[in-house]
């Protein structure tokens, strides 16, 4: 998992980079589950595999911190989605925002 999420970055830092017009910064925002810096009983090789995409971007964020590619990372509550119910985790979620909220946010970065 967190392979392919890093391959996919480097195609999209590779693009960002040649196609670089003028002094604007391109931004890239990953979403990234709470998983990824605060471990959870069941969840281990999700745990594992985000905090692993997290410590790469993290670095990526210093390693293009002078090419107008900016890195920002979103770790944002739980979230309304069938996720849970796919694990078998029976967790009321109705009291987790809705993902179009988060959609708003980065929108809004």
């Amino acid at each position: 998992s967190s392979v392919g999420n890093i391959n996919l970055t480097n195609a999209i830092v590779r693009k960002l980079e040649a196609s670089k017009i003028g002094s604007a910064p391109s931004r890239i925002v990953v979403c990234l589950a709470t998983l990824a810096v605060c471990a959870r009983e069941g969840y281990s090789l999700q745990c594992a595999t985000k905090a692993a995409y997290r410590m790469y971007l993290d670095a990526l964020r210093l390693e293009l911190s002078t090419t107008g590619v900016l890195v920002t990372v979103l770790n944002p509550s739980s979230v309304q989605t069938d996720i849970f119910r796919k694990a078998g985790d029976t967790r009321d979620t109705s009291i987790y925002p809705p993902a179009e909220r988060v959609a708003e946010l980065i929108w809004f970065l």
